[in-house]
Order: C-alpha cells, then structure tokens, then sequence
C-alpha cells in the first residue's frame, strides 16, 4: 500500500497543473473517543472541479491511533466537496470509501489454553464527514471519521465493530 501512496505522490501533481484538477494533501490529529486513542493523519486527495462550487475526486489517508493496532488503518475513498464563495472559502465534505487493513494473527484459545486456531481483523467500510475552510492555498478541516472492522473467528463466527474519531486536518490546496 505505500507503494500506491508513493506513485499516487508522484502522479497526481502532474494532473492538478491543468486547470479543471485540485489537489489536497495535509496532516492532522486524531483525538479519542469511546473506543479508541490519540493518533495521527496524512491525508492526500486529488480531483476535478465540476463548477465553481462543487469538486469530485478521489483520496487516500494513512491513520495512525496509539493502541492495539499495530499497523495504520488506510482508508481509500471517493472524494465530494461542496465549496462557498469568499476571500476565506467555507466548504463541506463527504468521503466515504474502504478502509485496508490486516492485523497480525490472533490466536484463539480454550479455558485449557490450548489453541483452538487463529484469525485477523480486517478493515471495512469507512466514512469521513465535515467542514473546513479554504484560504488562498492552505485549508484547515474538522471531521468526524466512522472506521468499521471484522474479526472472523476459528468458528467462522464474523464479529463487526466500529471505532469513531474526531480529527483536525491542515495542509496544503493546489490550485483551487
């Protein structure tokens, strides 16, 4: 996956230097809730501008919590901003997309402690939404980010759970 993240560095540049392309690209903070802890972003999106107000595109994201994951969550989704007029451009956000992710081996076992086999958490559906603001090439955003996971058990048993975060994002906007 950072090999993706690398060409998609490399790549989407290139486009944003036509006129109907834009291109986002920050770093933020993740603050706990219920469920998890304090982490961090790196967000990169990259898009056409349909009108003045409206842009759709594509983006990616690597978050990193301090907890029981030991590898970051990658989210890859498709990306809707609806912008408002102004020297300081107000704007709203939806992203939703999948989130990549692999825990390592989770051994499973018995009240004996004998080992009844193993499984993964595996990421899933996920969802960020918000507002930022736009001035001149620098943006600052809030977002609430909905992160769904599996955990299929040596039963085949699936169980699902989600993890909610809130997170402040800023960075840089070329061209808009």
């Amino acid at each position: 996956m950072k090999n993706i993240l690398l060409i998609l560095a490399a790549f989407v540049p290139v486009l944003c230097s036509a006129q109907n392309f834009y291109l986002q690209a920050g770093g933020g903070y993740q603050f706990a809730s219920s469920n998890s802890k304090n982490g961090y972003a790196l967000e990169l999106n990259s898009g056409i501008k349909i009108n003045p107000f409206l842009r759709l595109g594509i983006g990616v994201s690597y978050l990193k919590e301090d907890q029981a994951f030991t590898s970051g969550y990658i989210p890859v989704y498709a990306d809707l901003k609806l912008i408002g007029k102004g020297k300081i451009k107000p704007y709203v956000f939806l992203q939703p997309g999948y989130g990549v992710y692999k825990s390592p081996t989770i051994y499973f076992t018995d009240y004996n402690g004998n080992l009844i086999g193993t499984g993964h958490t595996t990421g899933g559906f996920t969802s960020n939404q918000g507002i930022g603001l736009i001035y001149k090439f620098v943006f600052l955003q809030a977002g609430y980010r909905i992160q769904n996971f599996s955990l299929k058990t040596p039963e085949n048993f699936t169980d699902s759970y989600s993890q909610n975060t809130f997170g402040i994002t800023a960075g840089l906007a070329l061209p808009w």
